[in-house]
């Protein structure tokens, strides 16, 4: 009789062992097929951002090539106030030194240097 106890807990031990292992083997399966849906979304929106980011570069390298007009090229509306502030500047006595018109004049153009200490003395 005792073998047959054991026979029987030996069974039954398999059985949840088996049942176990197939609860297991259910969820890691799961988990791949999320983790591998994931990677196929993730890859996707990288995919997707690299394109977007190609042609966001793509235009800035034209307008900056000169391909259109910018907010730094010396025409339109920035341009337009600078030369109203400069005529009004010189028109009410501020500014008469050529040297602070250019430098007002390069500052809009992008092409201000800043003088050195040197050169200030």
């Amino acid at each position: 009789m005792a073998t047959m106890d054991l026979t029987i807990q030996t069974a039954l031990a398999n059985e949840a062992r088996r049942t176990e292992l197939k609860q297991k083997v259910a969820k890691m399966q799961g988990l791949v097929e999320a983790q591998a849906n994931l990677a196929t979304l993730l890859s996707s929106n990288c995919g997707d951002s690299q394109r977007r980011l190609q042609s966001a570069q793509n235009e800035l390298t034209a307008l900056e090539g000169g391909a259109g007009p910018g907010i730094t090229d010396d025409f339109g509306y920035k341009a337009d106030i600078l030369a109203a502030f400069i005529a009004a500047a010189q028109a009410a006595g501020l500014v008469t030194d050529s040297t602070l018109i250019a430098n007002l004049q390069s500052l809009a153009a992008g092409t201000y240097a800043a003088p050195t200490a040197s050169a200030t003395q």
